[in-house]
Formats: C-alpha cells, sequence, structure tokens
C-alpha cells in the first residue's frame, strides 16, 4: 500500500472531476463592461418571428461542462420559467451527503440551453453563481464568469464580489470603477478609489455617501478606519457574531489586522484562507469546511493534514496526528500498526462529514 502522502503529491483543483475535463480558451474577464445597447434589428426580419438578443440569451446557459461529460441533456433548462428555477435553486440548501454534493455541481456547471424566458438581467446564471458561492465553490464561479465575458453590468457586483473572496485574482475595481454611479454599492466604490490612489476622491465620496445614509453604521467606520480619515466613530467597527458580513468588510477588517475567523461565516469565507497566511491551523479548519461542502479535493486535504507533525494536541490536532500515524503505519508496512491506526481514525471520524474524503 502507498502512504497517504503519495495520493497528495499532485494537487487536484477544488472539483476533482472538473480538474480532469480542463477549459482550453476561457475567455479572459473583460476590463470593460459591455453597456452597448442591444443592436437594433434588420429592417428585413419578419415582424411574425419572435426574435431575441443571442448574445445576452447565452449568458443564461453558460456552463463549463458539456452534455458529453455531464451526462445531462443541452435541453435541460429550455421548457422551464426563469422564476421556476430560481425558485426550486432557492429552496435547495448546502448539503454535506457527497452523492448531492456532486450532482449539484454537475448541475450548476452544465452547459445548456438557457430557460425560455430568459431576457437581458442574467437572473439564472446569477443564482447559479450564487449557489456555488454557498458551496464555497469560488473558482467555478470565476470561471463561469469567464466563459460570459465581456461581462454586463448585472454581472460586475458578482464579480466584485468573487474577487474579494479569491487570492487569485485582484479586486475587480476596474470593472467597479468603470461602471461609475451605475454601480450602486458606494462602499466599494470608495475602497477602489482608494486602491487607485486617489484618496481626495474617496473621501469626498465617503462624506457624500454618509449624508446621503447609503451606507452602514459598519461600513461608515470601516471606510473612515481604511483612508484613515481621523473619525471617531470606532464603536461601530466591532463585528457582531449574528450580523452578515460582506466579502468587502471582511477583507478590511483583515487589512487592519483584525481578521474575522472564517468558522463562523458561510462557507465561502473560508476559501481565503486556504492561502496558509494565517497559519496552518486557519488553513486545515478551512479545508476540512470545504472538504464536507465537496469543493476541496480529498488529495489536497490529505497533503495538508500530512504536511508536518501537529504542534499541539486536542482538536484538529488530534486528527492531524490520527492520519499521520495512518501514514507512518503505511509506509512501515506493519500490519498491526495500519489495523490499529485505521480504527482509531474511523472511530474518531467514521460518523462524521470527513468520512468520505478520509476513506
Amino acid at each position: 500500500m502507498l502512504p497517504l502522502s503519495a495520493y497528495a503529491e499532485t494537487p487536484l483543483s477544488a472539483i476533482d472531476w472538473l480538474a480532469e475535463h480542463s477549459i482550453k480558451g476561457s475567455p479572459k474577464l473583460s476590463s470593460t463592461p459591455d453597456l452597448r445597447e442591444n443592436p437594433a434589428l434588420s429592417a428585413t426580419v419578419s415582424t411574425d418571428i419572435e426574435v431575441t438578443v443571442l448574445r445576452d440569451i447565452q449568458r443564461d446557459a453558460v456552463g463549463l461542462l458539456p452534455p458529453e461529460v455531464t451526462g445531462l441533456p443541452v435541453t435541460l433548462w429550455r421548457n422551464s420559467t426563469t422564476q421556476d428555477l430560481l425558485s426550486l435553486l432557492e429552496a435547495s440548501k448546502v448539503s454535506q451527503n457527497p452523492s448531492i454534493q456532486s450532482l449539484t455541481m454537475r448541475v450548476m456547471l452544465a452547459e445548456g440551453d438557457a430557460p425560455y424566458d430568459s431576457n437581458g438581467k442574467f437572473n439564472f446564471l446569477r443564482a447559479k453563481l450564487e449557489k456555488l458561492i454557498q458551496y464555497g465553490a469560488i473558482d467555478p464561479a470565476l470561471a463561469m464568469l469567464e466563459r460570459a465575458a465581456p461581462l454586463p453590468a448585472p454581472l460586475v457586483p458578482i464579480l466584485f464580489d468573487l474577487s474579494m473572496y479569491s487570492e487569485a485574482l485582484e479586486p475587480a475595481c476596474e470593472q467597479v470603477l468603470q461602471l461609475g454611479a451605475a454601480f450602486e454599492n458606494d462602499s466599494a466604490r470608495i475602497y477602489c478609489l482608494a486602491r487607485r490612489g486617489e484618496w481626495q476622491s474617496a473621501n469626498i465620496m465617503l462624506t457624500t455617501a454618509e449624508a446621503l445614509q447609503s451606507l452602514t453604521p459598519r461600513e461608515t467606520a470601516l471606510l473612515h478606519f481604511f483612508l484613515e480619515t481621523g473619525s471617531e466613530k470606532t464603536s461601530d467597527l466591532y463585528f457582531v457574531t449574528d450580523s452578515v458580513l460582506t466579502p468587502l468588510e471582511y477583507r478590511l477588517y483583515e487589512a487592519f489586522g483584525e481578521p474575522v475567523p472564517a468558522n463562523d461565516l458561510p462557507l465561502a469565507f473560508s476559501v481565503a484562507e486556504l492561502s496558509g497566511d494565517k497559519g496552518w491551523k486557519a488553513q486545515l479548519e478551512a479545508a476540512e469546511r470545504l472538504s464536507k461542502s465537496g469543493v476541496f479535493s480529498d488529495n489536497q486535504l490529505l497533503g495538508l493534514l500530512t504536511k508536518k507533525p501537529a504542534p499541539a494536541s486536542g482538536g484538529i490536532w488530534d486528527r492531524v496526528t490520527m492520519i499521520q500515524d495512518l501514514e507512518q503505519a503505511l509506509v512501515a508496512n506493519a500490519p498491526a500498526r495500519i489495523s490499529d491506526a485505521l480504527r482509531t481514525v474511523w472511530s474518531a471520524m467514521g460518523n462524521s462529514a470527513l468520512a468520505t474524503p478520509i476513506a
């Protein structure tokens, strides 16, 4: 038998089967949002024919996996209304059942015709992206947006949020600022102006947004702190665990050196902790959470668990030690040790959501 580390030498992408069918020639995200009006229809088109703009309809049909990979027909969505599909997606909760996880990812990433009533609002594509985010599948969501490029204005907010979750991209500030006032999130525009070095413009906009009450008290306090305006409203800086944290707020807390632990936040926030910048423990906890939702590969998880000896005991360190004991027994090819270590691992994790990735 091979040691566990042998299975972890070549990290796979967030979703194993997606990596096996890697995307070729994906378009890059346009730095200029597609704000063009729909082209006028030619006068020669018969008025008896219902005409839709193919470019916009195709965005609701965007997927990463073709029918020959998913086994799903290209007509999967065609005969449904957008609202029916949105209702079904909203009712679908994040599952820890591996079979349901795999099916959900397969369906969300499948290429297929858009719903017959699809329009230029891209509601179905946005709903699929939001479902991927709920599972913590940030990389596939970004790849979906690449397929939808050049991005229309309604999709730029979700691109900005994804860029806040992921360290693979710089914040999508270029797209945000090119939209100007058409981008309704004032806090993102202020943040992006500051990142571009336009501090005076950012300060003026913050003052205006504060007067118009377009920011929450916490957004206002965070941006004052970020811009170093000298505001005394520090009481609103404190994070309340039962409140909703936006991806931008998460990044701002991190910038202040006061990161909010991702354990009690939605799954997508754990993606930022996979880098290891916040320590091995945070990296392991993030990997375990994302493994439970099916978007972090078993191979990568084992690689992290066997990375180095546990520095302490209790909690996650006990799991690290158990996995490493099993690996050492496999390396030594000692049947008795393997049996004991395997029983210990399975006794501790056999009934947990980690049973499948560990197996």
